[in-house]
């Protein structure tokens, strides 16, 4: 049996396959209800009073834009439970950032939140537990000894090169997810069988497309911002959420079936998108171009500087270990072939700076990859 005839053939929930007129009128209710959640917090209160917005006055889902938009730095300003809906007797689970790039974060969970996560999760995610294969590569095991099929990743963006060397690797098929721990955790969207993006869970999520500096709406299948309105979380609702995640929307129709819409794999973030000589770079782009030469390692740091009147960018590289040579011909051969990669992908280009394997720093968290020293003081001309 095919992978596409073997996860197609599995129930699926009512609302996964539900008409877009039904889901849409599913989606205003619960919006109405999610504003009489949020209503119960001071922080959304004044914001809701300022707009004379009420659950009531919610006509259709274009009111939506009506409804003030959340930021990261709102939960921090709230900092730990100003923007809990619920009691705190009520909280069954309490997950907390580890403020690495600021003030932490707190988000809670009811018992319902729990129950609708492990629903969402279990939509896409076969029982086939990644993290073996991650043990087993540390304790030297072959990866593809082992009896995976299916494995799931998200947190980071990842590109299609990179799902193709993970499948050969591991010997099983790489599924693209999406989510993020002040919404939900993951369980916001999955890829299906068919493999051309990630299904929103429309039923639970509200999504919007914006461009990140007007925060009007981009046109289908133009990059913007994803926006998330919670629709069904209890402990900590949230309004038009800005994830600062950076894709595309398709609403056509997939051939598996679902009715969801769908997200393209994110390509970038909009606080983390560099402008390079008038050039929009994403980290997501450099990943691709170095997947894609031969005897580099997916290990990289990208730094942009103003040392004069223009903007510099070096890409330092880390090799592979069976690529390591102190041939300076072979050296600067992967150097041309990685800079003119960058240059085809990216559209600019970079200095090349290629380091012994294992010297990049590694990251227990989110990985740190860009260093933009124009914004240090004391930069530029």
């Amino acid at each position: 049996m095919s992978i596409v005839s073997e996860m197609e053939n599995r129930v699926w929930s009512r609302e996964e396959l539900m008409p877009r007129p039904e889901l849409r009128a599913l989606q205003l209710q619960r919006l109405r209800d999610c504003v009489e959640r949020v209503s119960r917090v001071p922080f959304y209160r004044e914001a809701l009073n300022r707009n004379g917005t009420t659950s009531e006055a919610l006509r259709g889902l274009d009111d939506l834009r009506r409804l003030p938009l959340t930021t990261k730095e709102d939960l921090r300003r709230n900092y730990p439970f100003g923007l809990f809906a619920v009691p705190r007797e009520q909280l069954v689970r309490l997950h907390g950032s580890s403020g690495t790039t600021g003030k932490p974060t707190i988000v809670g969970y009811t018992a319902d939140d729990l129950d609708n996560w492990s629903t969402l999760c279990a939509r896409f995610l076969p029982s086939y537990a990644l993290n073996l294969a991650e043990a087993a590569a540390a304790q030297g095991t072959d990866p593809r000894s082992l009896a995976l099929r299916f494995g799931h990743f998200g947190a980071e963006p990842w590109t299609e090169d990179m799902r193709c060397r993970i499948e050969l690797a591991f010997g099983l098929h790489a599924f693209n997810n999406y989510g993020l721990s002040e919404v939900t955790g993951p369980g916001v969207s999955g890829e299906c069988c068919r493999r051309n993006g990630m299904h929103i869970q429309e039923d639970h999520f509200l999504v919007e497309c914006l461009d990140p500096d007007t925060l009007e709406p981009v046109r289908p299948g133009t990059p913007g911002e994803l926006v998330i309105t919670t629709l069904t979380k209890q402990a900590i609702p949230l309004l038009r959420y800005r994830t600062r995640d950076i894709t595309t929307l398709d609403d056509s129709p997939c051939a598996c079936g679902r009715t969801g819409m769908r997200m393209a794999r994110v390509i970038g973030r909009s606080d983390d998108m560099l402008i390079v000589r008038g050039v929009n770079v994403f980290p997501s782009q450099i990943e691709e171009a170095l997947l894609r030469v031969d005897g580099t390692a997916p290990h990289y740091q990208i730094e942009v500087d103003r040392p004069g009147a223009l903007d510099e960018m070096t890409i330092r590289v880390e090799m592979r270990p069976e690529k390591f040579t102190d041939s300076f011909a072979a050296l600067e051969q992967l150097r041309r072939d990685i800079s003119r990669t960058v240059s085809s992908i990216a559209g600019l280009h970079a200095k090349i700076e290629l380091v012994k394997p294992q010297t990049l720093e590694r990251f227990e968290g989110k990985a740190r990859r860009v260093f933009d020293r124009r914004r240090e003081p004391g930069r530029g001309p």
